[in-house]
């Protein structure tokens, strides 16, 4: 039979310690692949962007850029993998920004690709 947990302590309670979360480097480091996904990930679209407003982008920069964005979004999926490594109560931060940035990512892509397949007669 098990003990009944609604019955009051039989012992003195005493308070616990603070309980230290040891630094964890998946955490940095999925922290700093949320920041750099983000900067790709904008600054290849804005150079795109800009580039095609000027009329300069030749195809060879458009592909590097493009491909630095693409880079970007993976960088996203190894973040959000990494932060699984990091201790359990310090996962939160890292998953969101990560989830949220190539949650945010891929649907400007699947837009953009949407938009591009539209045909003007």
């Amino acid at each position: 039979m098990t003990a009944n947990p609604y019955a009051p302590p039989t012992r003195p309670i005493e308070p616990a310690g603070d309980v230290v979360v040891p630094k964890s480097f998946a955490r940095r480091l999925s922290l700093i692949l949320a920041v750099a996904g983000f900067l790709g990930f904008w600054g290849g679209g804005f150079a795109i962007v800009a580039g095609a407003g000027k009329g300069g982008m030749g195809p060879g920069g458009g592909l590097a850029l493009g491909a630095t964005i693409m880079l970007s979004m993976a960088v996203h999926l190894v973040g959000v993998a990494i932060v699984f490594a990091a201790p359990r109560g310090r996962r939160l931060l890292p998953a969101l920004l990560n989830g949220i940035s190539l949650a945010i990512m891929v649907a400007i892509t699947v837009l953009g690709l949407l938009s591009a397949r539209t045909v003007y007669v």
